[in-house]
């Protein structure tokens, strides 16, 4: 657990504890590999996640080779059909999305795509505590909760835009994610098989 505000500087790539007994958790039902131009790779993947936590966690995927240190635009999505769920697109000098998961979810997540910009490192998918831009939370800067629903099932491709907010200009402003835990996984994980 990060213990001072330079431990919230997200590193690149994510790096944190690995996830354990207790917090968040996520299993990998199924890996598609859809190929990519060495050295980026690419996978699609279907997961249960669960939060046993008394409060939100965000779960970040879609990191490729790091998360940003700047934002220059958030996004958030709906999937559909409903009662769906949001997808949180964060970019600025690099992207990731996220959802947001509620106290005792359980949710399983299809089709979320993953990349990476190695052919060595293991495909990441992260938990935070918090996101914040500008030392605010990323939900009270966009003015949305952007809470999952506490459980169902989801597909997280094509969903439909709902708020798009960006920074005037050229400017850009920090964003720092205070991570949980981390899940690694590659092409030997036994569900990929």
């Amino acid at each position: 657990m990060p213990t001072s505000a330079s431990d919230l500087i997200v590193p690149h790539p994510p790096e944190g504890p690995p996830c354990g007994p207790g917090g968040p958790t996520l299993e990998l039902k199924e890996m598609l590999y859809p190929g990519g131009k060495p050295p980026h790779r690419s996978a699609i993947v279907d997961v249960r996640v669960r939060n046993p936590l008394a409060s939100p966690v965000w779960l970040l995927y879609d990191v490729g080779g790091g998360l940003p240190s700047v934002i220059n635009a958030v996004t958030v999505s709906r999937t559909s059909p409903a009662p769906g769920t949001e997808v949180w697109s964060f970019a600025g000098d690099d992207v990731f999305k996220a959802l947001r998961l509620p106290p005792g979810a359980d949710l399983v997540l299809r089709e979320l795509e993953l990349n990476s910009d190695s052919t060595e490192e293991p495909f990441v998918i992260t938990f935070a505590t918090s996101i914040t831009i500008s030392d605010r939370p990323a939900e009270s800067w966009a003015g949305r909760a952007g809470l999952s629903p506490a459980s169902g099932d989801f597909t997280l491709t094509r969903p439909v835009r709902e708020l798009e907010k960006k920074i005037d200009g050229t400017a850009a402003e920090p964003i720092a994610v205070r991570i949980l835990c981390v899940k690694r996984f590659d092409a030997d994980d036994p569900v990929s098989r």
